[in-house]
């Protein structure tokens, strides 16, 4: 095998090992590139009126509200509030209200909002009762569906299966090369 031909079969050894291992890499980082909680905030289920900090989303993108709760409620645990996510100009973007006995729950979806801006955004609540209950630490989350997830955790085992096979025949193609550049010095 000549100096050319050995570096041509190099060079094709290293790109496939570059194909098997960009995907697997790509689907390793898409959950860091895609934030797939925009607000996560503890809330105090006694009357009065709490304001969250403001927090970013993507535009064009379905965010839910949800309440959830680490430990079951009681059966007649009754929950009184109504919520809005206002922008930074004060404009509603989303709101609702919840009313209702829980039934041994530990999680309530509370609405959704959908971004037409990049601007930030914070949510308002006000519980019109206070929550009776056990001791448990309400968390309000306000985060898009697992989609980006879902798509990472769906093509991950694509990845490692196309990483196995060309970072092999890459693999394979290089230790030839490297035969081969070996019995050439000789």
């Amino acid at each position: 095998m000549t100096k050319l031909q050995n570096k041509i079969l190099a060079g094709s050894a290293w790109f496939l090992i570059a194909v098997g291992l960009v995907p697997l890499v790509a689907v390793l980082l898409w959950p860091l590139k895609h934030s797939l909680e925009s607000l996560s905030m503890e809330l105090p289920l006694k009357r009065g009126t709490y304001i969250s900090k403001y927090f970013s989303t993507k535009e064009g993108v379905k965010y839910h509200a949800g309440l959830s709760w680490d430990k079951f409620l009681d059966r007649d645990t009754y929950v009184k509030l109504d919520w809005e996510i206002l922008d930074e100009s004060g404009t509603v973007l989303g709101k609702g209200a919840l009313d209702s006995q829980m039934g041994e729950a530990n999680g309530i979806y509370l609405g959704e909002i959908e971004r037409r801006t990049g601007r930030k955004a914070r949510i308002v609540v006000n519980v019109d009762r206070d929550v009776d209950g056990p001791d448990s630490k309400p968390q309000l989350t306000i985060e898009p569906p697992d989609i980006s997830l879902d798509i990472a955790e769906g093509y991950y085992p694509a990845a490692v299966v196309n990483a196995l096979i060309f970072c092999c025949a890459g693999g394979i193609m290089l230790m030839i090369s490297k035969k081969n550049t070996a019995a050439t010095v000789r």
